[in-house]
């Protein structure tokens, strides 16, 4: 089930895109952030350690992720774009058990 966060930009869908990639050590997360008017979709990738996401539980990590997305929404979506546009490959956020929101 996908997340909504509020957004300076109005609402934004969080959803999983795809089956997560699982090995022993991390699990990696693909998520989609579509405007609620469907006008921009942009994509990040997010690595945790396996630890942290069981099998069946990535919407909920995708919600615990989503009250930090909302919150730096701008530099989320800035950064996200930048990847895309200048790498050619999407915005890749190590999430480990420490963390706390840092990009």
């Amino acid at each position: 089930m996908p997340a909504c966060v509020q957004t300076a930009r109005g609402p934004y869908i969080l959803s999983l895109v795809g089956e997560p990639e699982r090995s022993n050590e991390r699990v990696i997360l693909t998520i989609s952030m579509e405007s609620g008017n469907g006008i921009e979709r942009v994509a990040i990738r997010c690595a945790l350690a396996s630890t942290q996401v069981r099998s069946g539980q990535e919407n909920a990590v995708i919600e615990r992720i989503g009250v930090w997305i909302a919150a730096e929404f701008e530099k989320v979506r800035e950064a996200a774009l930048k990847s895309v546009r200048a790498e050619h490959k999407l915005l890749m956020i190590p999430i480990g058990p420490d963390w706390r929101g840092q990009l």
